[in-house]
Formats: structure tokens, C-alpha cells, sequence
């Protein structure tokens, strides 16, 4: 149990990347659904050379459901990608990325609920105060609009696309036959879904000939190059060595539910020292409140 716990708090500093990246990205006019595109299928690639080379997983009746777990989760994940960083254009990153990862208690509640996990009073208290956090966001004064809406707003739609993404990923871990299908599937299998995500956001919202347009511009910029293999050199690390192992070890302690908390801690702690000792940012006392109730709710569900 402890090597998983150690595996999610390195799993959750390694995400601090996508969020400097998610964060930067704008501010080098660099389009950020098509950057999310190329690093999904970048991913894939990665992915799927790894998978055909190690094994592929054995089949079972429970293959699909993993696989389509995962494959929804990762269309979830394009969309929480791409409402965060809108979020964090017009307002603070760092309260962003505490509203966004106070998501964790949404796979709490489906372990203890659905897979009879384990929930002391001290978890309960951990998610009221993952809870109040988020209410705590209708208080905050807003830094403006854009052309993107109220950073409130998106920054919400973001957490509700984080809460899905979660529960979708957490839950193979609950599966006996998970064993069988490998992180790097698993990883896989994810951003064939965030891909496919983001394709379809253009087909059905924005026409495909924008979506070929705006592609072809960010793969002509080396800066877009750099982000993404930034961003998934840590990811597919993070997935392939540490997330899904982690996982797997800790829903066999009977300890699944606090696998994301303890990612989320590491990586809000992290992000929190990016954002003010990098970024200057400012802290209002609401905010500061915000953070220390998501940081006690993260504590409060280790125990």
C-alpha cells in the first residue's frame, strides 16, 4: 500500500506539466485544442508501438469495459483540457487548478458508493471540505470576461468534465481482470479518446475545415512541439510507470478512493508554488481559504 501511496504523490507532481503547458500555451498563440490533438495522438503512437511490442492484453469479457471506460474518459479529458485553459487565460491559474482538481471527490463518492470502500468520518469530513471548496468559487470576485466567457463559468465546466474523466479512469482499477490490460493500453486507450474528443467537438461545434486549418498552423510552430512532447514526455512516464500500477495497488488494499486525493495534493501543492513563486500570483483571503479547504479535504480522505 505505501508503494502505491508513494506512486500517486509522483503520479500527481508530474501533472503540474500539463498544467504550466495548459496555462502557457495561450500566451504564445499557440491554439490549444490542436496542441491537445497532436499530444493525444502523439500518445497513441507511443502507445501503440509500446503495446504491439510488450503484449497485447488478453481477452475477456470485461476488455470492452475497460477499454470503453478508458476510451470516455479520455474524451472527457480533451474537454477538461480545453475549458481549463480557457479558464486560466482570463483568470488566476492557480485557483483554476484548485477548482478543477477539487474533482477528486467525485471518485470518492463512486468508491464508497458503488465499490463499498471504506469511508471513516475523517473521509466524510475530507469531502464536505472538497465540497465547500467549490461552492467557495460563486464568492470570488471575477477578473473579467472574454471572448471565452466568464473564467467562473469555464472553470466549473472544467470541473465537471475532471469529476467524469475520474470516475471513468479510477474505475477498471475495481476490476479483477484490469490486471490483464496494461498501463500502456490503458494509457492508450485514453488519448485514442481525448483524440477522438477533440475531433468531434469541431464536426458537430465549428466546421472541419477550420479544424484541418488550425492543425496544419500549430504544426508548423516549433513552440507547439516543444509543449507537447513537454507535456506527454511526463505523462505517458507518469502513466505508464505510475498512475495505473498505483491504482491497481491501492483498490487492492481496499484503499482505491484515495488514490486520486493523493495526487491531487501533491500536484495542488506543487502548482500552488508555481503559481505564486513563478506566475506572482496574488492571493485574496477567499482564495487562500478555497485552497486550504481543498488541501484539508485531500488530507481528511487519506485516513
Amino acid at each position: 500500500m505505501f508503494l502505491g501511496i508513494g506512486m500517486m504523490i509522483l503520479t500527481g507532481l508530474s501533472w503540474i506539466i500539463t498544467g504550466i503547458v495548459m496555462g502557457r500555451a495561450p500566451k504564445e498563440n499557440i491554439i490549444v485544442d490542436s496542441l491537445i490533438f497532436m499530444g493525444a495522438c502523439f500518445s497513441v503512437a507511443v502507445g501503440t508501438a509500446t503495446g504491439c511490442f510488450s503484449g497485447f492484453p488478453a481477452w475477456s469479457g470485461m476488455l470492452p469495459v475497460i477499454a470503453g471506460c478508458m476510451f470516455l474518459g479520455g474524451i472527457f479529458c480533451g474537454f477538461q483540457l480545453f475549458f481549463m485553459s480557457r479558464a486560466m487565460q482570463i483568470g488566476p491559474n492557480g485557483v483554476v487548478w484548485s477548482l478543477v482538481q477539487s474533482a477528486f471527490a467525485a471518485p470518492f463518492l463512486v468508491g464508497v458508493i458503488c465499490f463499498r470502500t471504506p469511508a471513516s468520518l475523517w473521509r466524510w469530513l475530507g469531502f464536505g471540505a472538497a465540497v465547500m471548496s467549490v461552492l467557495l468559487i460563486g464568492f470570488l470576485k471575477s477578473s473579467g470576461k472574454s471572448r471565452y466567457g466568464n473564467w467562473k463559468t469555464t472553470a466549473f465546466l472544467s470541473f465537471v468534465m475532471t469529476a467524469i474523466l475520474q470516475v471513468l479512469c479510477n474505475m477498471p482499477s475495481y476490476f479483477p481482470e484490469s490486471g490483464s490490460v496494461s498501463s500502456v493500453w490503458r494509457s492508450t486507450f485514453c488519448a485514442g479518446g481525448t483524440a477522438a474528443g477533440i475531433f468531434f467537438f469541431y464536426a458537430f461545434r465549428c466546421r472541419l475545415s477550420d479544424f484541418r486549418r488550425n492543425l496544419a498552423t500549430t504544426l508548423r510552430r516549433k513552440k507547439a512541439w516543444q509543449l507537447c512532447l513537454l507535456m506527454q514526455s511526463f505523462s505517458l512516464g507518469s502513466s505508464y510507470l505510475l498512475l495505473y500500477p498505483g491504482m491497481d495497488l491501492l483498490a487492492d488494499a481496499g484503499a482505491g478512493a484515495i488514490a486520486y486525493p493523493l495526487m491531487v495534493g501533491s500536484c495542488l501543492i506543487g502548482f500552488e508554488v508555481y503559481s505564486v513563486a513563478v506566475l506572482r500570483e496574488t492571493r485574496s483571503f477567499l482564495q487562500w481559504l478555497m485552497l486550504l479547504l481543498c488541501l484539508s479535504g485531500v488530507v481528511l480522505l487519506i485516513f
